[in-house]
């Protein structure tokens, strides 16, 4: 996409934001699925001493590599572990015998850890993409249509922001902003995000005046409200998304819009292409780039990465009893071993949840679990808030 020039309109940039966004996401997701990645898993296959046993068994099994990649962009943690395992186990990649399952688990996790380097920068730009359309809705505009066509029946649909009189005077405004400095898009995306921050707030205290009322709120509520906590980050992100749109160079010391980092999206893939091509050195390179706490909520990713480990001679899989549930709309799933669901079990998931919950307040979804001798115990929550704390535990108290 070719750089917007200044001076432009508040409406015409918001649009042109959007379409870099979602250009910059396909690229990404394309360079990684079909490039980066099954380059890198071809560097693991070869040259991994745990893949020992499976490289004399076959050859590099190439439509499978593909097949991985794209269950790694496409789906997080545990959830892309658990299907690249599946794979393993019908591709026959790891045989039919006693314990397959915790060994298929055990390769899945090394490709999953070993490659978070290159989905570092997916999940930056879906985080960016977040960003950009949290703040084009407070601008009532569709964030999958085209400018130049007509409003969609599913736009017309939808129900708009609801908004004071005369915070849609702001809107206007912003929309007609004629912006022609630097100086004037930092002012521009302060305001805009000014608006994000009092109608996400609004959203936060009618949602603590009942349990009904939050119901309520959240099934009626339009999309686009922000947790309090990552109103800073979304400001920076929309920030970083109009620099790029418009061509600014955020390292450029005379750049004035504000910024959270030096480095565009283009920059980060850029250093992927930088990595070495001839596999062994490529897996050595990831090797060293391995994340230092795997079993531990990694905040860069804003995911949970287990250290799968076996429990057993049993079929693990086969041994989890899972609770899926929903709480105002929001997925909630319990996984547990049968010997798990203990008071003691319950308080170390619990403590484990409010501790990734304070590490990353803001992600999109949480994974926290607890192991203790030989048990599991695991949570999954879709926009999990601190006071879900006190309802996780009235659930776990009927489960004991």
């Amino acid at each position: 996409m070719k750089p917007q020039q200044l001076p432009i309109k508040g409406e015409a940039l918001a649009y042109a934001t959007k379409e870099y966004v979602d250009e910059a996401y396909e690229r990404v997701r394309e360079v990684l699925e079909w490039e980066h990645l099954p380059r890198s898993i071809i560097a693991i296959w070869e040259n991994s001493p745990m893949l020992k046993a499976e490289r004399k068994e076959m050859g590099t099994p190439i439509g499978e590599i593909r097949d991985i990649a794209r269950i790694i962009i496409t789906f997080p943690g545990s959830t892309a572990v658990e299907r690249i395992a599946d794979l393993l186990i019908t591709a026959k990649i790891v045989p039919n015998s006693e314990g397959q399952y915790e060994r298929a688990r055990e390769i899945a996790s090394e490709i999953f850890t070993l490659t978070m380097r290159y989905t570092r920068v997916q999940n930056l730009t879906r985080h960016i993409r977040s960003a950009v359309n949290s703040h084009l809705r407070m601008l009532n505009i569709e964030s999958t249509r085209d400018r130049s066509g007509p409003s969609s029946a599913y736009e017309n649909f939808f129900p708009a922001v609801q908004q004071s009189s005369r915070t849609m005077e702001r809107i206007a405004m912003l929309k007609s902003a004629e912006l022609v400095s630097q100086l004037d898009v930092n002012d521009w995306a302060d305001d805009l995000n000014g608006i994000l921050a009092d109608y996400s707030n609004g959203v936060s205290d009618r949602a603590m005046d009942s349990p009904t009322a939050a119901r309520f709120d959240r099934s009626s509520r339009p999309r686009g409200a922000v947790a309090p906590g990552a109103l800073n980050s979304y400001k920076l992100r929309f920030k970083q998304a109009l620099a790029a749109t418009l061509g600014i160079d955020l390292a450029d010391k005379n750049s004035r819009i504000e910024k959270t980092s030096n480095k565009s999206i283009e920059d980060l893939v850029s250093e992927l292409s930088e990595m070495p091509f001839e596999p062994a050195e490529l897996y050595q390179m990831l090797e060293n780039l391995r994340p230092k706490r795997v079993s531990r909520p990694d905040a860069l990713r804003g995911d949970f990465v287990y250290e799968f480990k076996s429990m057993g001679t049993e079929n693990t899989k086969k041994n989890l009893l899972k609770h899926v549930l929903s709480i105002g709309g929001r997925e909630l799933i319990i996984e547990g071993s049968r010997g798990a669901f203990t008071s003691d079990m319950v308080s170390g998931v619990l403590k484990t949840f409010s501790l990734q919950l304070s590490i990353d307040p803001d992600a999109p979804e949480l994974r926290a679990a607890f192991e203790s001798r030989g048990q599991i115990l695991r949570v999954q929550m879709e926009q999990p808030k601190k006071s879900d704390h006190r309802k996780l535990t009235e659930i776990f108290l009927q489960l004991i």
